[in-house]
């Protein structure tokens, strides 16, 4: 889970990531692209993923995000 960068009151911008600092840690099995892609938001619907967002394959009950991969 990605930290969250929006607490305070000021309700600052969320600071961008790219695809290194995010997965440093993960159990990651494959990633498209270039490490140093600059992230603005992680989604598991690949309807939702676009420029600047990461699409996480995750299995559910009704479809297997990998899939869309």
């Amino acid at each position: 889970m990605m930290p969250d960068r929006t607490a305070g009151t000021d309700k600052e911008k969320p600071k961008e990531m790219n695809i290194r600092e995010i997965t440093e840690g993960c159990g990651t099995v494959r990633i498209t692209g270039s490490l140093e892609t600059e992230i603005e938001g992680v989604t598991d619907d690949s309807r939702k993923a676009g420029p600047g967002t990461m699409f996480v394959a995750v299995k559910g009950f009704a479809s297997d995000g990998h899939s869309y991969i």
